[in-house]
């Protein structure tokens, strides 16, 4: 039977960052709920635990992982890790970090998604780390397919209150910036006129003036300005899914590229501010997913209707490239909170209801974020 014939049902679990003499009962218990599948090395238990030191790669220990998930006949989704890059590429090229529009830049010890995917580091460091990655599993019997990157999308922790450090203004974005403007626009008049807006026209005399824009367009700023800006941000998140498929594709024609969005968070509608358009990102994977926490957020007593909208979006998104789509992440347990309590305590029939809602929708797999709760921070997850 092929992966696309199938139902996949499974769980998040992270070998590296758990005692080895677990592992065997731990997935004993997933094969006893049902699951078929795990999620592994896309944020935790990735690219800076498989490769400590630049050009060392270390897969020993996953390695016994898959041989246990083999035996057990479990498949491994194997993540590229690309959102979550090592410390050492920082120290590599302080550069790397996402700069905000005040110049400051991202912490790489905060969240994921702390390096610009435009920077040449990150994409040389990226390019061989996948490629060794990729050759080392494609395979390996266990192997189910690879996930891009994680919820890709600038900063899941902005610098300031006005949204604009959700995009990265180093020279490489700004460089960028002026190529996509140039094929869009052609000529320094054109993008004049497109951008004029009342008593803060400017006339730009030469590419290399024309900024991104530095404020909101909330009173004389220009609207299209900032709208450009944005589209080219989307446009990067697009390249950067584009790159990883195709790279991993070169290396391996067997197994499937899946990645999972995250558009429908409450303080983001449609992705609106983290730039993501995922019709445009469906156009370069196997599969797309998009990630469920209606727990979060007081959704389920604001918004009762949020799954199903939030799943016939998804399902539009997919029928527009004719591909499957899966439920990336559902919430498995207590979500938010620290050690006071969960901002909203998952139960039972709220598993139970997601599953008919995807199910309903059909959605051809459903992972759990997390298969158990995380043991290295003090967070209600999963």
């Amino acid at each position: 039977m092929s992966w696309q014939e199938r139902i996949w049902y499974g769980g998040s679990y992270y070998p590296l960052l758990e005692n080895e003499e677990n592992w065997s009962k731990d997935l004993g218990l997933m094969k006893e709920a049902g699951i078929n599948f795990v999620r592994t090395a896309e944020i935790c238990n990735s690219w800076d635990r498989l490769e400590p030191s630049k050009g060392h790669t270390e897969f020993t220990v996953l390695d016994r992982f898959f041989a246990l998930c083999e035996r057990l006949e479990m498949k491994v989704l194997l993540g590229t890790g690309t959102a979550a890059p090592p410390y050492w590429l920082h120290q590599l090229d302080p550069s790397v970090n996402i700069v905000s529009h005040q110049g400051r830049a991202f912490p790489n010890n905060a969240t994921y998604g702390w390096a610009c995917y435009n920077n040449p580091t990150f994409k040389s460091a990226a390019r061989d780390y996948l490629t060794t990655l990729v050759q080392h599993y494609r395979h390996h019997e266990a192997l189910l397919g690879y996930q891009i990157n994680n919820e890709i999308g600038y900063p899941f922790m902005p610098l300031d209150d006005h949204g604009l450090s959700y995009y990265c203004y180093c020279d490489h974005c700004k460089a960028g910036f002026r190529t996509w403007l140039k094929e869009k626009y052609h000529t320094l008049e054109a993008l004049t006129h497109a951008w004029s807006w009342t008593t803060t026209t400017t006339a730009h005399q030469d590419w290399e003036d024309v900024q991104p824009p530095y404020v909101k367009p909330a009173a004389w700023a220009s609207v299209t300005r900032f709208l450009d800006w944005r589209l080219y941000q989307m446009s990067v998140m697009t390249q950067q899914v584009a790159w990883e498929n195709t790279l991993i594709k070169t290396l391996d024609t067997t197994h499937p590229t899946v990645t999972n969005v995250f558009t429908l968070k409450s303080q983001d509608p449609l992705g609106v501010i983290t730039a993501m358009d995922p019709f445009e990102i469906a156009k370069h994977v196997d599969v797309i997913g998009y990630d469920l926490y209606p727990g979060s957020g007081n959704k389920l007593k604001t918004k009762p209707h949020f799954s199903s909208y939030f799943f016939d979006h998804l399902r539009s998104v997919a029928q527009s490239q004719n591909i499957p789509y899966w439920l990336s992440e559902a919430e498995g347990g207590p979500i938010g909170g620290w050690v006071l309590g969960p901002d909203y305590n998952t139960k039972g029939v709220d598993l139970w209801r997601n599953q008919i809602e995807a199910v309903g929708h059909g959605v051809h797999a459903m992972l759990y974020q997390l298969f158990k709760e995380m043991p290295f921070q003090p967070l209600h997850w999963g």
